[in-house]
């Protein structure tokens, strides 16, 4: 025997299809209350008012069933009537609240939710604060609501720890969160945070509500991204941050102070593309006065068992062509330009080891550039004139015969060249002795001044 005790009131307008309830004891005058009596094989029960069912004993199941499905065959209104309160569709096994005609398992419908509150609310017995909330405002105006509600017209806190939202608004999904607001106080106004913000062009933003790239992290002090090495529960030892600054400049900050930019394959290139000068800026970040050293080194890490050679280029852009200023090969060797570039070391140059020069070969007529009047030696064989450049102070060139051929060196436009302390004139050329072997060592100590300060045998003016 089982008790069903039921001390509110059941229905304020209740029809129920034939078969529902039935009653061998029913009297008429009497069938506002069913109090303490036995209910059975009635047939149809209708109740214009109050039927009461306290302490009723029930011996086995409370069973509502029509004789003949329906998708309203069971429904609760309210004294006006219109919508139900609850629909029971028994041809589908639907249940309705607020709506006769339920599509899905359970369908709630309801108004406007800002102006009529959540649709559904969970909420314990601890406190009168909503845990969880879901609002159907509109299309485009849908949000799940965590530890913060609607109370009708404004948003409001039910913890003080924190509230975090997932909100459908317009064509975006925003997660958002706030803290610190006592419970019960209003939240309206910006009080919640937009965390992270998906729209419909596939673009996620994180502490912006307007990405405009697949993913945009906004920051207001730069502090926008950190990737961390196994670092489970946020207190990360091996770090590097990626800031941007208020000028759009990016700095790449690794806790372990050093950052490698690896290459898949030895093809890959790296390139700074600025619209000003590009260039690399060495920067020591402490604050003491200090002389440092800042290296810049080429290190070949592979899994190979044996040691790589590498060679290191520094390129520049020459009249459109990308041109080698400073090459340095494996072997420590170090070629300043090329045979087409002046190449000039301006201040003090001291040298550990062997100082080569260039040896040039020179077998027709030609004229010399300046890049081959620094240090150069010019190797002549053949019958030849050699024209050497506009003399500019610091040039030096050595001339050398292979042959007994006779060697005409001429100078540039008005030049001089002088021979043993003598001007031999402007634009006077010069023979060798024609013998093999013969040289001249000529430096111009000003510009357009050619000074012999070594030769063999004896070279003559030859106006």
């Amino acid at each position: 025997m089982k008790k069903f005790i039921c001390g509110l009131a059941v229905f304020l307008m209740c029809a129920f299809p034939t078969g529902i309830f039935a009653a061998t004891n029913y009297q008429p005058e009497e069938a506002k209350n069913f109090k303490g009596q036995n209910i059975s094989n009635v047939g149809d029960l209708d109740v214009d008012g109050t039927a009461n069912l306290d302490n009723t004993d029930i011996d086995g199941t409370l069973s509502i069933q029509p004789s003949t499905d329906s998708t309203t065959a069971v429904q609760v209104l309210d004294a006006d009537g219109g919508a139900p309160v609850l629909n029971i569709d028994t041809t589908n096994e639907f249940i309705g609240i607020g709506t006769n005609s339920p599509g899905q398992k359970l369908t709630i419908y309801g108004p406007d939710s800002s102006a009529a509150g959540p649709n559904i609310r969970l909420i314990t017995a601890a406190d009168a604060y909503p845990q969880l909330e879901t609002f159907v405002f509109a299309h485009d105006n849908i949000a799940w609501n965590f530890d913060c509600y609607w109370n009708g017209s404004a948003w409001k806190s039910s913890d003080a720890g924190s509230n975090f939202q997932i909100y459908k608004i317009g064509d975006t999904l925003a997660f958002n969160y706030g803290s610190g607001d006592a419970a019960g106080a209003d939240i309206s106004g910006g009080a919640l945070t937009t965390g992270l913000m998906l729209n419909t062009s596939g673009n996620v933003g994180i502490a912006t509500t307007a990405p405009d790239a697949r993913l945009e992290i906004n920051h207001a002090t730069g502090d926008n991204l950190r990737l961390t090495y196994n670092d489970a529960d946020g207190t990360a030892t091996y770090y590097a941050d990626l800031q941007t600054s208020a000028s759009g400049d990016l700095t790449v900050t690794p806790s372990g102070g050093d950052m490698t930019v690896a290459a898949n394959h030895a093809a890959t290139t790296y390139t700074a593309d600025a619209s000003a000068t590009p260039g690399i800026t060495l920067i020591d970040s402490d604050t003491t006065d200090e002389d440092d050293s800042a290296i810049i080194y080429a290190n070949a890490t592979d899994t190979a068992t044996t040691t790589e050679d590498v060679d290191v280029y520094l390129r520049q852009q020459v009249a459109g062509t990308m041109t080698t200023a400073i090459f340095a090969d494996a072997d420590g060797n170090l070629e300043l330009g090329t045979a087409a570039q002046d190449t000039e070391i301006k201040g003090s140059l001291t040298v550990d080891g062997t100082l080569h020069g260039k040896i040039e070969i020179i077998a027709d007529d030609t004229s010399l550039s300046a890049a081959q009047c620094y240090g150069s030696l010019n190797k002549l064989n053949g019958a030849e004139t050699v024209t050497l450049p506009a003399a500019v102070a610091g040039m030096n060139v050595l001339l050398y015969s292979d042959d007994a051929n006779v060697k005409t060196i001429d100078p540039n436009g008005t030049d001089h060249i002088w021979l043993n302390g003598v001007d031999n004139g402007a634009g006077n050329s010069i023979d060798s002795p024609a013998a093999v072997g013969d040289y001249i060592v000529l430096v111009a100590f000003s510009d357009n001044n050619w000074y012999s300060v070594g030769q063999s045998g004896v070279w003559i003016d030859t106006p």
